[in-house]
């Protein structure tokens, strides 16, 4: 069978639900990372890109998409990174 890839469009609440098995995807966060170590050995951090937040995320990307690795999005939300911390402050 053909591996799927993850949608582009989310729900209203940002994230993937109900999905059946993980999906291919097309990015990769260090927040929610899993591999085994050879990752790291060959896939090493660029050390002439700047490690900001959000430029170290696609770089890593691309080196480990260009070397073979695939990503997956999982198929339960276990954890959720809320990008818009100043809109909510306060709000419970």
């Amino acid at each position: 069978s053909t591996m799927k890839r993850a949608p582009r469009d989310f729900g209203a609440n940002g994230m993937v639900e109900d999905l059946s098995q993980p999906l291919l995807s097309y990015s990769w966060s260090s927040s929610f990372s899993f591999s085994k170590c050879h990752l790291d050995t060959n896939v090493p951090y660029d050390n002439f890109v700047t490690q900001f937040f959000d430029t170290e995320s696609f770089t890593r990307y691309a080196r480990m998409f260009t070397r073979g690795y695939d990503v997956y999005t999982p198929t339960t939300n276990i954890v959720y990174h809320d990008y818009n911390p100043l809109e909510n402050l306060g709000k419970t």
